[in-house]
């Protein structure tokens, strides 16, 4: 990453803001549809599919605009590198909502081609957390590494599509926090609300 990524939604949820960090960042990553002139007017709920990531996030956009600060540390890997970032979502105006990722760590590994964005994909999707990054297989959830080598990926020619969803472990951790969420509170003495959801890549063990 080369600076933070920044977005913002307006008060209908429409993203309304990205800046160049962002742009460079979703194209490096997701493919130029995620350039600027394709996502700016669309809602940010056409980009969340699966419904439990979907009613954890109206959560904190609506906690949010009520005048608190969340952040939301998690994993954010590439084929190349295993990262945590920490992004900090708060209000901006008018039911404005701005969203700002900051790279906490970053360590080089081995190319990982399940990670790859530009690689073919056919057959049953995989899980995958959109917070540990962890992938699901027989065994449990499982760093990307060890779930290719217990999925037997390696061995196949062409690797199936990813689905993001949330594991167990994080959604525990949410649900833990979520009493923030409910409890009354005064905007102006409102601490910010952290959830921390990935592992330190430095300190990640597959053996």
């Amino acid at each position: 990453m080369s600076g933070d990524l920044v977005y913002r939604i307006d008060s209908s949820d429409r993203l309304c803001y990205v800046n160049e960090a962002w742009e460079a960042f979703a194209r490096a990553n997701s493919g130029e549809a995620f350039d600027a002139e394709h996502v700016l007017g669309r809602s940010i709920w056409s980009y969340v599919s699966d419904l439990t990531l979907g009613q954890i996030y109206r959560h904190v956009v609506e906690d949010v605009r009520r005048g608190r600060e969340v952040r939301l540390r998690f994993r954010c890997d590439a084929p190349t590198e295993r990262r945590l970032l920490e992004m900090t979502v708060r209000g901006a105006g008018r039911g404005v909502v701005q969203f700002r990722t900051h790279e906490l760590a970053t360590v080089p590994r081995p190319p990982e081609a399940l990670l790859d964005a530009s690689t073919s994909r056919v057959g049953t999707p995989v899980p995958v957390c959109s917070w540990c990054n962890r992938v699901r297989a027989v065994d449990g959830w499982l760093e990307v590494e060890q779930a290719v080598e217990h999925m037997h990926l390696m061995l196949r020619s062409v690797l199936p599509p990813l689905t993001h969803g949330a594991c167990d472990s994080c959604l525990d951790t949410i649900a833990h926090g979520l009493d923030a969420f409910v409890r009354p509170r005064h905007p102006l003495h409102s601490s910010p609300l952290l959830f921390s959801l990935g592992d330190n890549p430095a300190a990640v063990t597959l053996g």
